[in-house]
Formats: structure tokens, sequence, C-alpha cells
């Protein structure tokens, strides 16, 4: 065989910089018969005869075998009308097909095929550089194979510079990193041409490589000019062959760039087509009108989620529109969930305010220590909430759509709001006040051993107090009330806007009513008869044997104010084991309780005077101030010129018990 038909067709194409590529070129333009290989002989099985008739069965061939082997025969003038037409990149697949349209193909003298082909690439591709040949060109723009392992992988990163394409693999053998490359041996210009690659990650970070190899190359090839002359020549061309390549290069990642803009447009497109199919699916199952109602910016559009984006992806068939329907129901009906609650909460911020002023209207004028409901709870009244519910959005909602209603409903739902409370503080008494009791219940609430317990504050409460104590007031609403989370989103912490939940916080205090009970007894009245009342018609005056004081003098104090003095000795006893005292109470003569009764007078006057907040305008309700600026008040507000105690009345919900009494001289020891 001789050296000429030994020689193979495929021809590994090089690079100036050595870096071997994928596509081959025949060496001559002409198409010099080639001898095939001779391929060797399979072992032959023994055929199987049939079971039936005694045949043998033919072999299946997989695929479309040979259906291009007639492609070759075609007129010259037919088969490069037909390649014309193709793109680069089905071309370079075209030539992988067979040896025949491979050499036809990869001849030189088809460069004017692979020309054409070119121009049919959008956008338009940089022309042919002189260091590629065109199907070198096709194949380092369109391929998909690693230049350096020959793999096929999903991602190649692009050497432009380089001509290279080189899988992340490869590059731990091709390429360094640029902060660690020291580049020698040739002249410093040249090392702004080292070809290198920008690689960024899925973190964002951006790192930059270079081929090392070039480096090596041009060493070697600078190093091995004899003369001066010869390397300075050898630069320039260098240095010139690199230019125009750095240009070629800028051009090819514009086009890339430019590719990769048009692809992430038509991906885009592609995915809005099918959101709108999604979309045209949405509305057959029934949810056109709350689609109409959602805002682009407000409410999450089904079309928009990402399981429907997942989805677009690709192609939708029917079998994928049916699997995502469940998934749409349940995305629609939260949507019109969310649609309702967002309505009703906008409706209930612009007229909960509205009742608010209604209902203070109404507040104003009756007593001020009265049990009033609050606006959130006249919302609770079903013919007051038609009024809001029902009023159209666009209709101007005002005071007058409510007042008529509201001053109407106001008595018998304040009347009902205080049966309620006071039907729950009876559950809190003890079993004596309750089916079988000694006392009436009715009259339970007056009795001087009735006594609660509020645990946020620890004061001892009475009625009606405990009807209005700060502390039963929560702005938390219920859950048993409708809208209770829109008007948890809406509290303000305003009057207004509290519910009643006194249960959580008050109880019926035993030791203490056991105490008062006693206290009574000793005035010579029935603990289980006598009420607050004739207790403060009667105004016993006790002193505290065990707290006398030489200091200070003898401790005194009220039948009420026995409570406090009780809680402050327990907590000294708490505090003082050693020193601990007991309580031992007796009742003063008439003639020292006169002169006590004077003097804790004028202290709580002086109190109130100071500092404590314990009166209020009985024509307003106004209980910012002292009695010395609420006087004040009732003169410049209320144009009353000598305030008396009806313009200025004990708010109800403060301790109006006279402070402990110190009475000179002390008990002698």
């Amino acid at each position: 065989m001789s050296e000429a038909q030994r020689r193979s067709t495929r021809l590994a194409m090089t690079s100036p910089a050595g870096q071997q590529f994928v596509c081959e070129e025949d060496e001559e333009d002409e198409e010099a018969p080639v001898e095939q290989k001779t391929r060797g002989k399979k072992r032959k099985t023994e055929d199987r005869q049939s079971k039936g008739d005694g045949q043998s069965h033919a072999k299946k061939i997989r695929g479309r075998r040979g259906k291009l082997e007639d492609l070759v025969e075609m007129p010259l003038d037919v088969l490069f009308e037909i390649f014309a037409r193709l793109k680069p990149i089905d071309l370079l697949n075209l030539a992988r097909t067979s040896k025949d349209l491979r050499a036809m193909l990869m001849s030189r003298s088809s460069s004017s095929i692979w020309k054409e082909a070119r121009t049919h690439v959008i956008p338009a591709l940089p022309e042919c550089p002189e260091d590629l040949s065109e199907p070198e060109y096709a194949n380092f723009l369109f391929g998909k194979n690693c230049h350096h392992c020959a793999r096929k992988v999903s991602t190649t990163h692009i050497g432009w510079d380089a001509r290279t394409r080189i899988c992340s693999r490869c590059m731990d053998d091709h390429c360094v990193p640029l902060k660690n490359f020291r580049p020698s041996g040739y002249p410093e210009i040249l090392k702004t041409f080292i070809p290198g690659i920008s690689v960024i990650k899925k973190s964002g970070r951006y790192n930059r490589f270079v081929f090392f190899k070039f480096d090596d190359l041009w060493r070697k090839q600078y190093q091995s000019m004899d003369t001066t002359t010869a390397k300075n020549k050898w630069l320039e061309e260098k240095v010139k062959e690199r230019k125009a390549i750095k240009e070629h290069a800028v051009a090819c990642e514009a086009w890339f760039k430019k590719v990769l803009e048009d692809l992430d447009l038509e991906k885009t497109r592609l995915i809005e087509d099918r959101r709108a199919i999604v979309v045209k699916r949405v509305k057959e199952l029934g949810w056109g009108d709350e689609l109409a109602k959602m805002t682009q910016y407000y409410d999450p559009r089904p079309q928009d989620s990402d399981t429907v984006t997942k989805v677009c992806q690709k192609d939708l068939t029917e079998q994928i529109l049916l699997n995502l329907e469940p998934y749409l129901n349940q995305h629609m009906e939260r949507v019109k969930r969310d649609r309702v609650y967002g309505e009703r909460k906008d409706l209930l911020r612009k007229r909960l305010p509205i009742l608010g002023v209604v209902r203070n209207n109404c507040v104003s004028t009756l007593p001020v220590n009265g049990v009033y409901p609050t606006a959130n709870e006249l919302l609770c009244n079903p013919a007051i909430r038609n009024i809001i519910d029902n009023t159209p959005l666009s209709a101007n909602f005002t005071e007058d759509d409510l007042a008529q209603t509201v001053a109407q409903l106001f008595p018998d739902i304040t009347r009902q709001l205080q049966q309620d409370i006071e039907l729950q503080l009876l559950e809190l008494l003890p079993k004596e006040y309750g089916p079988d009791p000694i006392v009436d219940p009715k009259t339970a609430f007056e009795l001087a051993t009735t006594v609660f317990a509020c645990a946020s504050c620890n004061r001892f409460l009475r009625h009606p107090r405990v009807l209005v104590h700060s502390c039963t007031m929560a702005y938390k609403c219920p859950p048993e009330i409708e809208d209770h989370k829109v008007l948890n989103e809406l509290y303000t912490f305003h009057d207004r806007d509290r519910y009643r939940n006194h249960r959580g916080c008050i109880s019926f205090d035993e030791k203490s009513a056991k105490l008062i009970g006693e206290v009574v007894e000793m005035c010579g009245f029935d603990g289980l008869t006598t009420t607050a009342k004739q207790m403060d018609d009667a105004n016993p005056i006790f002193e505290c044997v065990g707290c006398n004081d030489p200091h200070q003098g003898r401790v005194m104090m009220t039948w009420a104010g026995v409570l406090n003095h009780s809680h402050l000795v327990r907590d000294y006893a708490i505090s003082n084991e050693t020193l601990a005292k007991s309580m031992e109470l007796e009742l003063v003569s008439e003639k020292e309780a006169n002169i006590v009764r004077e003097r804790m007078k004028e202290e709580q006057e002086r109190r109130r005077a100071r500092c404590a907040r314990e009166l209020i305008c009985a024509h307003c309700g106004h209980d910012k101030d002292d009695s010395v600026k609420l006087a004040q008040h009732v003169k410049n507000v209320h144009s009353i010129p000598n305030p008396t105690s009806k313009d200025m009345v004990p708010a109800i919900d403060r301790d109006h018990v006279p402070p402990i009494f110190y009475m000179w001289p002390p008990r002698s020891t």
C-alpha cells in the first residue's frame, strides 16, 4: 500500500497557538479516491429456527441506517443548492454522518457552501478569521464538545481569543488563575495578549483564568531566535497577529452576547404564550370574574406563580394542564379569600372610626361613670352591622347613616352588655351565692364581702368598678366575634377598639371576703347581709395594733382600707420573716374616729390636688389632670365659675379609699 493511500484524510487543524480542534479538512482541494478500510468480519452465530415454520427471523435494525447514502449520488448543483440552505451547525452534523459527506464538506472547494450557510445565521456572524478555516470556525461557534477532551458536556467555557471551548474539568490542566500567573521570557508588550477566559460562578463571583500553554509556546519561540533582528520580526508579526485575533474575539463575544439576549427574548415570549394558555384554562374553570378583579401589582396572578412558571418552561400538553387544575383552583380560592378579606378590612378601616364618633356622641349625653359599649362591641349588633356592610362602597358614608339607629339601640345594647358582664361575674362567686343561695344573687354585688381581685394589677375591686376596670379591656378581639382577624389588625389603642375580656384576669377573692366579713362583724353587722353602702355610711375606723410605730404613731384606717393594709402587712411579713407583724385590728372610739376621719379627708384632698387623677369632669369625662387643673378645666371649657363636687366626680375605675393615717401619740410599749 502506497504512502498516499495510507495517509488519512482526517487532518487535524491546529491554531497558530498549537490548539487542536475537532474539525477536520482534506489535505488537497480535489477529491482523491479514498481506500475504504476493510472491516473485520463479525462472528456468525447459528441461525435460530422458528418454532412454527422453521424460518429464521430477520435481524431488526434500529434507527434509519443508510438513508443518506444516496445523497452524494445527486447532481452537484442540486446537492450544493440543498447545502446552501442549511446553517453551519447543520453542515457540521451532516459532515459527521458519513465519510463521503465529510470528504465533500471538509474540502476547501466547499468553502463557498460554508460562507453561504453563515449568511443564514441571525444575528449576523463576524467574518471567518484568517487563522481558522470555515468548518473550524463553525465548530468553534456552534460546537458542543470540549476541544481538549472531546466530551460533549452541557456547558463549555469559551476562550474567544484562544479559539477554544473548554469544560470545567479540563480547565485545571490548561488554565491558571490570572492572579497566580507570572509570564516571563518574552517582551512585556506580548503579555497583554495572553488568551484568557472569564468564569462567573453561581454565587456571582467573577474569576479570570489564562491559558498557560501560550506562555510556554511564546517563550520557546522567542528564545529560539538567534538574532535580535529575528526576535524583533517575530515579535512584530506576533503582535499583529494577536491584535487581529483580539479584535475578532471582541466581535465574536458581542455576537454571542446578542445571541443569548435573543434566546432569552424568545424564551420569554414562549413562556408568556404558555402563560396565556394557563390564563385561558383558569377562565374555563370559572374564575374569569375573579381574574378581572385582580390588580397586577397587588394580587398574585396565577400565571406569575412559581409553580406555573416552572410548568411553562416546557410545552403545555392537555395532560399537564389537567394536572395543573387543582393548583389553579386552590390559588384562585386563596386569592378570592384574600380579596374579600382586604375589601372587608378597607371597609371597616373607613367606617369603624365613623361608628366611634357616633358612639361618643351618644355617650356624651349620658352620665360619665357608666358601662357603655365600645365601637367594636356596637359592630356586633346585627342592625348596625347591616348598615355598615350593605351601604355601597361608592356611597359617601357619614355619621348620619348610623346616628339614628345607634341612638335607638344604644340603651338596650348598654343594658344587655352590663347584664352579660354581671352574669359572668356571678359565675365567679362562691357556692353560697349559687343555685341554692343564702343571699339573693341580684343583690350579691352590693354586699360588703363581695370582693374581686385583678391578677394583672393586684388591686381589690368592687362593683361597679369591676365592670369597667381597665385591665379587663382587651385590644385583642375574641375569636367568637365575627371579623375578629380584621379587627385585630385595625386596633389603634383607643377605647372604641377595645373589648371586655375580664374573665381572664378577674377572680373572686375569698381571703379578702373572709377578712371583710370579720371586720363587718366587729362593727356589729351581719356579714352575709350587710352592704358596702351601709359600711360606708357607718364609716368605722380601725386601728392595727400590731403595726404601731413609735416613730410615726398609731395606724388608723377605714373599713375598706383594711384590705390595702392587709396586703402591705402580708408583703412585709414575706420579706422580713423575723420581723413579721401580725394584723391585730381594734375598732376605735367614736371620738378618735371623728378626728381620724377629718385628717384622712384632708390627706385625700391633698393627694388629689398634688398628682392623683381620681376625679373626672362630670360634663365631658376629662380625666387627665389633678383636681386643681380639673377645676380650671371646668371653668374654662364649661363656663362654670365655681366648680363643686357635682362638676368633678370620682372616676369609677380609681381607688378612692382614704390613705392610712398615723395618729399621734403612738401606743406605749
